[in-house]
């Protein structure tokens, strides 16, 4: 078997890949990262913190800050939905 590869720096190797070209989408989907609120960190800390008084709450804080005018607009029930957490902040079902 050969082992020797001196003999590749005496030449000009180039390589040609033909691969298509990526291209980006032009209609502004996914320029910018969804904007909004998420209750993960409360409901960690508060496991009981998931009603729908409390989510309207927050959806109304948002549009009160003005931050809904700047594009947040997404309310994410991101945790607690499934059960409750423990006092270590890990979640268990109902």
């Amino acid at each position: 078997m050969r082992t020797d590869v001196s003999f590749l720096s005496h030449r000009d190797y180039s390589v040609v890949a033909f691969l298509p070209c990526a291209s980006a989408q032009v209609n502004n989907a996914g320029q910018e990262p969804y904007l909004g609120w998420s209750s993960f960190s409360q409901q960690t800390i508060q496991g009981d913190f998931l009603t729908q008084a409390n989510m309207i709450t927050q959806s109304d804080a948002l549009k009160a800050s003005g931050l809904q005018e700047h594009g947040f607009v997404y309310i994410n029930l991101d945790s607690g939905w499934q059960g409750s957490f423990d006092q270590n902040g890990r979640a268990h079902s109902k």
